[in-house]
């Protein structure tokens, strides 16, 4: 006997795209003429950001840049500009939606580490809508840095991204102007005065990639006689010898078992349904035991029920249910019962959520014969067992 409900699982789901955030070169040539340009270009400079959507708040940014002059600065700005990296130029146009805080202590990396800076967030800026977009880091004790050293800055979750909709290859990218200082200063645009290292990132924002996937019910659920496997013959003979009889003083089992595999969240009855007597070519029975306790012996009629071989491995999160019991193979519980009929069904075990895969649980057929059983072939007609699972989801 073979009962197998599933629906099978479909699943659509898109791609994750990720962001690239590149470094931008600045030629000194694109600067200032060389008789007035003195400062050194920092390099494999990058800003990491921890989320890309338009908008995001609670952002880290980690500005990261490797230093080009052996010197000792007394402020580091990093600016942030939606129309170009250019460090010498006198205009930055705000970011729409951007804003950047210094609410928790910045971390860094490099020779900045042995410095302690005042961090604060200013604005610095000439057109759109004013916010913070330059942080600031000021050092009362020059801070010693040397050339070729990587240094990092991160800002952990004070940025606001940008709010410009990406509608095109360029509408969602933006600059950072990293600029250090050996004197004193207080920055404005394009300040090249006392500048010692410079240089421009740039940065993207990126749509959010909106993922959906689909997952059906699933219940799979087989029963088989034991030793047998799913697909097997469901058969049970219950009786000692060859041909197998049942005993009058003792009680004799036969195994049938069902995996059970199931994602729903609420968890999964296990029931039977079937006639509630065995009953041979006349018409006479043995009766199903329904009262909480072990098979009758040395009774007129008989009985026959069953219990569950105690879940373990795999199928551990499957409980008993009341007034049926467990026990082992070797030795049964107290309580051998069969409490359904040909109409109604009897829950015998449940669980509490998904069960991931559940094979081979026991349940022990056992039945006595009455010391007024007559001779013949006890059979449950007319449709045998069967074993409900019915999941909650």
């Amino acid at each position: 006997m073979k009962i197998n409900l599933k629906k099978s699982i479909s699943s659509s789901a898109a791609l994750v795209s990720s962001l690239i955030i590149l470094g931008v070169g600045i030629l000194p040539a694109l600067i200032s003429a060389p008789s007035a340009y003195a400062a050194g270009e920092v390099t494999s400079r990058q800003v990491v950001m921890s989320q890309s959507a338009p908008g995001a708040t609670g952002v880290t940014y980690t500005i990261k840049w490797k230093t080009a002059t052996t010197a000792s600065l007394n402020n580091i700005y990093v600016q942030f500009c939606a129309d170009s990296p250019i460090t010498t130029s006198t205009t930055c146009v705000y970011p729409a939606g951007f804003s950047l805080s210094v609410t928790t202590t910045p971390t860094y990396t490099g020779d900045l580490t042995s410095c302690t800076a005042t961090p604060s967030a200013v604005q610095v800026g000439t057109s759109g809508t004013a916010v913070n977009n330059t942080l600031d880091l000021s050092y009362s004790t020059a801070c010693a840095t040397t050339a070729g050293t990587a240094e990092s800055i991160s800002l952990p979750g004070d940025v606001t991204n940008p709010t410009t909709a990406c509608t095109g290859a360029t509408t969602c990218e933006f600059w950072a102007r990293i600029l250090t200082y050996s004197s004193p200063t207080t920055y404005t645009t394009g300040d090249q005065t006392n500048v010692v290292d410079e240089g421009g990132v740039a940065l993207s924002t990126a749509s959010t990639i909106s993922i959906s996937a689909t997952v059906e019910e699933q219940l799979q659920f087989c029963v088989y006689a034991s030793p047998g496997s799913c697909g097997g013959s469901t058969a049970l003979t219950i009786g000692t010898g060859s041909p197998a009889v049942l005993s009058f003083s003792q009680a004799y089992y036969a195994e049938e078992e069902f995996d059970l595999t199931t994602n729903a969240s609420n968890g999964v009855t296990i029931s039977v349904l079937g006639p509630n007597v065995l009953t041979d070519a006349t018409s006479n029975t043995i009766p199903a035991n329904t009262t909480a306790s072990a098979l009758p012996l040395n009774s007129l009629n008989g009985g026959f029920g069953l219990y569950l071989i105690t879940p373990t491995g795999n199928c551990s999160g499957i409980t008993v249910s009341s007034p049926y019991a467990a026990g082992s193979v070797a030795t049964p519980p107290a309580n051998v019962e069969f409490g359904a009929t040909s109409s109604s069904i009897s829950q015998i075990a449940s669980t509490t959520g998904p069960v991931g895969s559940c094979t081979g649980q026991g349940v022990n057929y056992g039945a006595v014969a009455g010391t007024t059983t007559p001779q013949g072939v006890y059979t449950a007609t007319p449709t045998g067992d069967q074993f409900i699972a019915t999941g909650s989801f």
